[in-house]
């Protein structure tokens, strides 16, 4: 039996009651409305007592999905997009869970936690975060709690016209090798309330000796000797409280 409907009239369908349930129509540009007219007004596609597939469009081409309220579900091939990046769209996930990986090509805000076993990548193509390792500065106002080992990178002074550079704003373990037979002026620059700084002191063979800014502080205000002894270790040990003075003491002789 075939039915031919003219004119764009549309299929109604009646209860018992005779009262109308429900639309099919064709729009006058060509589309299928189907249009739930009673009870909650849900239009269920497929079978809503058993598991099967909702075949929707073709194979040959993508496919778009339009909410008429906003928003647009597009299938191209092996990727599905949520939401549209024409017109602004905003996709909001609420408690979700991935078992595989996710891939975030824009911008993705969370108000909430994330948890990964992994990241991929170093993060170097995220906006406003460094890559591993981190080469800024951190600012922490609570309190940190490390289960591990805490290492700082050991930075070598070089001596340039009789006169080591202490840059303390690259680190706090320095060494330095003197210059044999030549007096050496430690200079300590970029001082940091609450740092303490160790410096590794070397001798050559035929030993040198070091002189000190007047920003170091010694006990009794006499400022340490380096060992004369060639070839051998001494430590500095400074403590800052201000960005001008480092209270200064010394192993010596560490052979």
């Amino acid at each position: 039996m075939k039915f031919r409907i003219l004119k764009n009239e549309p299929l109604e369908f009646y209860n018992e009651s005779g009262d109308l349930t429900g639309q099919v129509t064709i729009s006058g540009s060509g589309d299928l409305i189907i249009r739930a007219e009673s009870g909650s007004r849900d239009v269920i596609i497929g079978d809503n007592t058993t598991t099967g597939d909702v075949e929707i469009g073709t194979t040959a081409a993508p496919v778009t999905l339009k909410l008429m309220g906003g928003g647009t579900i597009t299938g191209n091939g092996s990727n599905v997009y949520v939401g549209s990046a024409i017109s602004g769209e905003k996709v909001f996930i609420y408690n979700a869970v991935y078992s595989q990986s996710l891939q975030v090509v824009g911008s993705i805000d969370v108000t909430g936690s994330v948890f990964a076993d992994n990241f991929i990548g170093n993060g170097s193509g995220l906006s406003g975060i460094e890559a591993f390792p981190y080469t800024g500065s951190a600012e922490i106002t609570g309190s940190l709690t490390v289960t591990g080992s805490v290492a700082g990178a050991v930075q070598t002074l070089a001596i340039v016209s009789s006169t080591a550079s202490l840059d303390l704003s690259q680190g706090n373990f320095f060494e330095l090798t003197l210059e044999s037979g030549s007096v050496t002026h430690l200079s300590p620059t970029n001082i940091q309330p609450g740092q303490t700084i160790n410096l590794k002191i070397t001798q050559p063979a035929t030993s040198g000796s070091l002189t000190y800014d007047s920003a170091l502080k010694f006990p009794g205000g006499i400022s340490y000797n380096v060992s004369a002894t060639g070839s051998v270790v001494d430590i500095l040990s400074m403590v800052s409280f201000d960005s001008s003075t480092l209270y200064t003491t010394a192993i010596k002789n560490l052979s």
